[in-house]
């Protein structure tokens, strides 16, 4: 069958056990997406819990779709998980296939991370994204007046 990966086309998924005599007849389907790239963040500072706009192409609705915040090497990350796990959560909010809201997770131990999307938990290796940078907690040291 003949098929375009850059148009959203899909393709049934056959599996054969035996060599190509017999295939499975599961009825799933693969849909090919044009690779997600995030271009820009708003805001690009913050601490947990923060909203971050992500600007970018080619996002798809999908119930995996999924911010990450400081992962930065190639590498299959752990999609099992419903809505966390330690370098993604799902998406807060698609808006449109150019932008989507997502939360800020914890603080993960280093205080500039790069912003991308995935909706099969794989990252490219040459995709480059924008930095967030988790801003220092704040500490109240003194209130006053006490009362009032």
């Amino acid at each position: 069958r003949g098929f375009d990966p850059l148009s959203g086309s899909s393709v049934a998924v056959d599996v054969s056990i035996n060599g190509g005599h017999d295939y499975s007849n599961f009825g799933m389907n693969f849909t090919y997406v044009q690779d997600m790239k995030v271009t820009n963040i708003y805001p690009s500072h913050g601490c947990h819990g923060t909203r971050v706009i992500i600007t970018g192409v080619n996002f798809v609705p999908s119930t995996k779709l999924m911010c990450h915040f400081g992962f930065t090497e190639e590498h299959q990350l752990n999609a099992s998980v419903a809505s966390f796990h330690s370098n993604g959560f799902l998406v807060t909010e698609y808006l449109n296939s150019t932008h989507v809201l997502c939360t800020a997770p914890p603080f993960n131990g280093s205080n500039e991370v790069q912003v991308f999307v995935t909706i099969d938990a794989v990252r490219k290796k040459d995709n480059v994204s924008p930095i967030f940078t988790y801003d220092a907690p704040l500490v109240i040291n003194e209130v006053f007046p006490l009362a009032g």
